[in-house]
């Protein structure tokens, strides 16, 4: 085992993290007791470590590296003619206790990190696994996969493979750009109109994510986001803005960039957030969740 010490192990709030005895990452699930793997995060540590490698040449990096990324090829559980990563416990953001779940931003940034590994050992069964995680993106979600199609006939990449679907606007984008990624890794014939279909349904729906003073987290809730989503927000539209050329993305990036310059903008989506975790918790739930919350960070590791 790879040893890391306490300060190159991420924190995300509001998940606990820490390394098991293999060196793999694994969060402390909200709000319990228990230690299990949440894939996005090993991905995205994995990610990290390979970064450092780069940087200074330190193999211990290198070796984290590999320890997460093995772990997730492991983890990969095989359906017909793709694969996931399957979560076996509650997804207390949305009050969804079915099991298992299929995280769509999981399965994104996983992908790009087995083309990573692929890129950096020429190893033909990492891009042999990033291939069976992209068919995912082809698959609706009623057959296992993250793809939702609408009722007007858009079709989602959701970042929560639930019922019902969120469209959370973050986990929406990273997957259209994974997905560019890994064509422009790969030259797969499918991904190319996969993103294409993506990219319309976010052009003609990215209204739906402005309230008039704050942008939306996703569909479900109506949550405005906290500043650091909102920040994200921004950030993606730009980037759509650089990567298409389409002035509807710098439209909002520029919209959303103004909504902070105002204070009672701020006011009003903190205002907002508590609305909406008053309408559809009561003020009964709300304690109950605020107090597991803490407990949870209370009690720490």
């Amino acid at each position: 085992m790879t040893e890391a010490s306490n300060k190159e192990i991420p924190s995300h709030n509001p998940y606990i993290c820490d390394l098991d005895e293999d060196g793999v990452l694994r969060i402390k699930v909200p709000y319990t007791e228990k230690w299990d793997y949440y894939y996005l995060f090993i991905a995205r540590y994995a990610q990290r470590n390979l970064r450092k490698y780069t940087e200074t040449g330190d193999s211990k990096y290198e070796d984290l590296f590999f320890t997460q990324v093995d772990f997730l090829c492991d983890e990969l559980v095989d359906k017909d003619g793709f694969a996931v990563w399957q979560h076996d416990y509650s997804l207390p953001w949305y009050d969804f206790d079915e099991k298992p779940w299929v995280l769509g931003l999981g399965q994104a940034v996983g992908m790009l990190v087995l083309l990573e590994a692929h890129e950096h050992t020429g190893k033909s069964h990492y891009l042999k696994y990033a291939k069976k995680v992209f068919r995912s993106f082809d698959v609706e979600m009623d057959e296992g996969g993250v793809k939702y199609v609408d009722e007007d006939g858009y079709t989602w990449f959701e970042e929560y493979a639930i019922k019902p679907p969120p469209h959370v606007l973050n986990g929406f984008i990273t997957i259209l750009q994974s997905i560019d990624e890994f064509y422009e890794y790969t030259e797969n014939e499918k991904a190319l109109p996969l993103w294409e279909e993506g990219m319309e349904t976010l052009r003609d729906n990215v209204h739906r994510y402005d309230n008039g003073y704050w942008s939306l987290y996703d569909q479900l809730t109506f949550f405005p986001s906290t500043m650091s989503y909102h920040n994200m927000h921004i950030k993606q539209m730009k980037e759509l803005y650089e990567d298409t050329s389409q002035d509807i993305f710098l439209e909002y990036a520029d919209k959303w960039e103004d909504y902070k310059k105002n204070w009672l903008n701020k006011f009003r989506k903190s205002i907002g957030r508590g609305y909406v975790h008053l309408k559809t918790k009561g003020f009964t739930g709300c304690l109950k969740r605020y107090y597991c919350h803490w407990r949870y960070h209370k009690k720490g590791k």
